[in-house]
């Protein structure tokens, strides 16, 4: 059973940041070798956080070389911006 909508970021993201520690191991040779199924949802997950920061930034009106720059400098303070605006978008349309 999926996460319910209402946890789903705030579950998911204690287990991406255990996915984080690991894959930091892995990369480092700290980590036991995965298994091949675990080791093709490892390129997965990365597959699928790369097209979440690229649907972040289509959305952002930033260039991608503006965005680049802005997520270097500041990472989180963009992504804050970005969804932070969406959200409010949305509820918005809930009104």
């Amino acid at each position: 059973m999926g996460n319910m909508s209402y946890c789903r970021f705030e579950n998911t993201v204690r287990d991406l940041s255990d996915c984080q520690d690991a894959l930091e191991l892995l990369l480092v040779g700290d980590l036991a070798p995965l298994s091949h199924l675990e080791l093709e949802r490892a390129k997965d997950l990365v597959s699928i956080c790369n097209m979440i920061v690229d649907c972040v930034k289509d959305h952002s009106g930033y260039s991608d070389e503006e965005f680049r720059s802005k997520m270097e400098d500041c990472s989180e303070k963009v992504i804050n911006q970005v969804l932070s605006a969406a959200n409010m978008h949305t509820r918005d349309k809930d009104d």
